[in-house]
């Protein structure tokens, strides 16, 4: 996220037009679903949590 995030500022800072704001918008909307979808994927794999005896 912190790099879709500084990829998306770094866009948004040289955008001279609307199309190239929204391009950006649209990239950095991209990037959040893949990062969301990796990270659940990711906690797929690895399971249930341990359970904690006390």
């Amino acid at each position: 996220m912190t790099t879709a995030r500084a990829n998306y500022l770094q866009s948004l800072s040289i955008a001279t037009t609307s199309a190239q704001r929204s391009a950006a918008l649209q990239a950095f909307t991209a990037a959040t679903i893949q990062a969301a979808s990796a990270r659940s994927a990711a906690l797929t794999t690895l399971g249930a949590p341990p359970v904690r005896s006390t």
